[in-house]
C-alpha cells in the first residue's frame, strides 16, 4: 500500500496557516517546515523541530510570536501523493 505525507503549520483549533502541502517522504516535508521557519526559531529549536516531527509528527513552537504559528505538525496518508507533491 502506498502513502504520502500531509503537513502544515498554524495556530491550534484553526485551519493550516501554511499548508497542507504534500511530501512523498517524511525527510521532504521536515526539511520544507525547517526552511519555512529556520529563521524564527530559538536557539538550538531546529534539532529539537526535527526530532519531535520524526518521533511524534508535530511540534509545538517555543516562541509562537516569533514563529507566526503554534505548531507544526505531518500525518501519514494512504495512497498516491497528490499531483503536488515535491
Amino acid at each position: 500500500m502506498s502513502k504520502h505525507y500531509c503537513y502544515g503549520s498554524g495556530m491550534f483549533g484553526c485551519l493550516y496557516d501554511y499548508g497542507p502541502h504534500f511530501s512523498p517522504d517524511i525527510d521532504g516535508a521536515i526539511e520544507d517546515l525547517l526552511f519555512m521557519f529556520g529563521d524564527q526559531l530559538e536557539e538550538g529549536e531546529a534539532e529539537r523541530m526535527a526530532s519531535n516531527l520524526n518521533s511524534d509528527r508535530m511540534h509545538r513552537f517555543e516562541n509562537p510570536l516569533n514563529a507566526g504559528a503554534q505548531y507544526c505538525e505531518i500525518s501519514v496518508q494512504s495512497g498516491e501523493c497528490p499531483d503536488n507533491c515535491d
